[in-house]
């Protein structure tokens, strides 16, 4: 009995010894082989095309290679697929990468609602049978492969500035050593990139910039802007993306780039010209201001490269106070920094401030001559104006008297004169108030915001006027149709064949081919192209101003591209109206020879014979004609 005792217990010590002694070949091990999964997995016609998995598929990947990660490892559910068929739950990575899946978890990929879906692993890695190291040319996640995986869903602006970048060129070229989209934003903790509002990212892209740029960031720690964020936590402070950007990083030979010598004062300013950030650390309030008055800053504004910018005199990144020692700009160190650009430099010529404003304290005397420099051209040029608008007011009454006491004839009524005068008001300040919403910032515009800060003011006074115009248009209409001088010019406005040989004559007279000018009637070709110029450009403006203004009421009758076709009517033809009227209309009631300074019909309705005989010779053969004589004035009879 105790023979067969002993007998047991040394065959069961051996059967443990082996199996323990043994190495799990497959899943059989954990409750289902492999094989079982893809004896069916294997076959189309069982479990569908979207459902086959082969061996090769995982051939190259991590899975297969460590040979502890089998169907339902994965699949924990699977055991009982083999019994219940049906749809499987993805497949989870917890349960080997539960720090990975930790720190995907509170990245902003789940945190935040994406339009194409919530980022998995799968979308970064690849389909789960096929996942490969991160390192392999194969692999999504690959240096090479990263960018175009990242943007499939960032696509867009943020896409086509990385690859013009340094960064992206590289890669593109093949370039594995290049930064990658993981370099900087990390692998799976990804936090949101806005280095304004999240502060830790700030420092973590900082130190990832400065791992590859060691050299340049060892200088930039070391300065003011470095310290002051990395030892103070002074988070305003410039730090690496906030000169090169974050994504579109170029060259600073690149004209594109933010570092380039012509607009490097932009990043500077950022900061520097920010009133908030003066106010806060107590910046020099006027360094920028300065620098753009300055020599430098406006040779810099015209697009001169080789002028000194603010990197030129402060470096780019070994920034420091101007009494530290290490500055470039410090008393001890100017005359090397000016030599640069200004070989011989000496004391006298670093003697003085840098930024200098013509401010009592900087410069007493600059500040001294500067004043009195303002006030004699404040009294001589004031003195001036005054003098020639007395001369040029004198001599336009003695040409008004003129016109009363020679013989004349009157051009423009009462009636008409002033409707005139309610057309040029409103059309100047349709122009004015429609340009200011075009050109917000332009100076001209200052007396605007002046009177009211608020776009409605400018928009309402724009309307006001629109109306006023609208009804000088109907008024004429009407006076063309039902009223008799009305009719009568209306006929004389219409186009006729000796407007063309009035053109073709008039030129020749130019050109000194004839020795006389065409013998104008009632109107010459010149006002009649100005007239209908005017009759089409008010009933465009019209038109599609009301459009425009009533754009709820129109978008129930046209489509929204059709209305964008309107307000790019009404902006060209307003554009095409005042260049009209500023080079033909003003050059022929100003600047014309014959009428200079100024043709006072506008203002008081009459023409001289005189006048009438030199531009319109032909009309006034009619009336002399129709008189038998050159009729006296009879308001001068009358006196």
């Amino acid at each position: 009995m105790y023979k067969r005792i002993a007998i047991g217990v040394i065959l069961a010590c051996a059967g443990l010894t082996a199996f323990l002694l043994s190495e799990p070949a497959s899943s059989f091990q954990t409750g289902v082989p492999d094989e079982d999964c893809l004896s069916c997995h294997s076959e189309p016609e069982e479990v569908g095309e979207e459902n086959v998995v082969t061996v090769e598929d995982f051939s190259g990947g991590p899975h297969i290679e460590d040979n502890e990660v089998f169907c339902i490892s994965c699949h924990a559910a699977a055991e009982d697929h083999m019994f219940d068929p049906g749809p499987l739950e993805s497949a989870s990575c917890e349960e080997c990468h539960d720090d990975v899946v930790s720190d995907a978890g509170s990245s902003v990929h789940s945190t935040r609602r994406f339009k194409t879906g919530q980022p998995d692993c799968y979308s970064c890695h690849g389909a789960g049978h096929a996942i490969r190291y991160s390192d392999d040319e194969e692999s999504p996640a690959g240096r090479l492969n990263q960018v175009s995986t990242c943007g499939a869903c960032h696509e867009g602006e943020v896409l086509d500035n990385f690859m013009k970048s340094v960064h992206g060129q590289r890669l593109a070229a093949g370039e594995t050593d290049g930064p990658t989209c993981s370099v900087c934003h990390g692998a799976h903790d990804i936090q949101v990139a806005d280095i304004e509002r999240n502060t830790d990212f700030e420092i973590d892209v900082l130190m990832r910039c400065g791992g590859c740029h060691e050299q340049e960031f060892a200088v930039y720690k070391e300065s003011i802007h470095g310290a002051a964020l990395l030892e103070m936590g002074v988070y305003e402070s410039a730090s690496c993306a906030s000169c090169h950007s974050s994504h579109q990083i170029l060259p600073p030979t690149d004209p594109e780039s933010t570092v380039f010598p012509t607009t490097i004062i932009r990043d500077c300013e950022a900061c520097h010209a920010d009133a908030k950030l003066i106010r806060r650390f107590g910046l020099p309030s006027d360094v920028v201001r300065t620098y753009r008055e300055s020599y430098h800053g406006r040779a810099t504004g015209f697009g001169d490269t080789q002028v000194a910018n603010c990197a030129s005199c402060h470096d780019h990144h070994a920034i420091f106070q101007v009494g530290d020692p290490r500055s470039s700009v410090h008393p001890a160190n100017l005359t090397k920094t000016c030599g640069e650009c200004h070989p011989g430099a000496n004391e006298n010529f670093i003697a003085g401030k840098v930024h200098v404003a013509i401010e009592e304290e900087d410069n007493y005397l600059a500040w001294l001559i500067a004043n009195f420099y303002t006030w004699l051209i404040i009294l001589l040029v004031g003195g001036m104006l005054i003098h020639n608008g007395l001369d040029f007011v004198r001599k336009m009454i003695i040409r008004s008297r003129q016109h009363k006491s020679e013989p004349h004839v009157i051009r423009m009524t009462g009636l008409e004169r002033f409707l005139h005068a309610m057309l040029g008001i409103s059309f100047i300040l349709l122009a004015y108030t429609g340009f200011a919403l075009l050109y917000p910032d332009a100076w001209w515009v200052a007396p605007l915001n002046w009177i009211s800060a608020s776009d409605e003011f400018r928009a309402n006074l724009h309307r006001i006027c629109g109306v006023v115009l609208t009804f000088v248009a109907i008024h004429h209409l009407w006076f063309l149709f039902f009223h008799r001088r009305g009719r009568e010019q209306r006929r004389q406005f219409m186009p006729r064949l000796r407007d063309f040989r009035d053109f073709k004559d008039n030129i020749l007279f130019y050109f000194g081919r004839r020795a006389q000018r065409p013998r104008f009637g009632r109107f010459s070709y010149m006002e009649k192209v100005e007239y209908w110029a005017l009759v089409w450009g008010t009933a465009v403006m019209v038109v599609t101003g009301f459009i425009l203004w009533f754009e709820d009421i129109a978008m129930l009758f046209m489509p929204r591209w059709l209305w964008e076709v309107f307000a790019v009517v009404h902006l060209y033809e307003a554009i095409l109206a005042v260049l009209a009227i500023v080079v033909w209309h003003f050059y022929y009631v100003m600047f014309n020879p014959d009428e200079a300074p100024l043709a006072l019909t506008f203002l008081t309705g009459r023409m001289t014979y005189k006048e009438l005989s030199k531009v319109h010779p032909q009309e006034f053969e009619d009336i002399v004609r129709a008189e038998g004589k050159i009729p006296s004035n009879p308001e001068v009879e009358e006196t």
